[in-house]
């Protein structure tokens, strides 16, 4: 068989896309299947999958300050304003005092993970003030 390189790259270019093609297919027949049977696990390596079947991607480490929190409250044996809370961190970790915004953010995002979803912690506040306070 001869051909000319204009008829050669036409018929390799028609077969990538072709493949392309063919390859989306498959994974959309892959992930249909796995949802209608209810697996999440990929078969051939048995990584756990996320719901659009794709592998789960790896977070990054975990934060100190929840468990900073808790062990906090447990020394103090009382409730913590958020305040108190933060300037202890800044002391304990002796931080630099313009990074307070950064830890202050770092220490309500914990609390709020140990309050709503882990349910360690409550939040608490006294009648006619703003101020809130954390208990375990």
């Amino acid at each position: 068989m001869h051909l000319t390189q204009s008829e050669s790259d036409a018929i390799l270019e028609f077969y990538k896309t072709e493949r392309i093609r063919v390859a989306a297919n498959l994974k959309h027949i892959d992930r249909t299947i796995r949802l209608l049977s209810g697996k999440n696990v990929d078969e051939e390596s048995g990584v756990l999958l996320t719901r659009k079947g794709d592998k789960a991607k790896k977070r990054g480490p975990k934060s100190v300050w929840g468990k900073f929190i808790l062990d906090e409250l447990k020394h103090q044996k009382k409730p913590l304003a958020y305040k108190d809370l933060m300037d202890q961190a800044m002391k304990k970790k002796n931080i630099h005092r313009s990074k307070y915004s950064n830890v202050r953010a770092s220490i309500l995002n914990s609390a709020f993970r140990l309050r709503a979803i882990q349910g360690k912690i409550t939040t608490i506040e006294e009648d006619g003030k703003k101020e809130k306070f954390i208990v375990d």
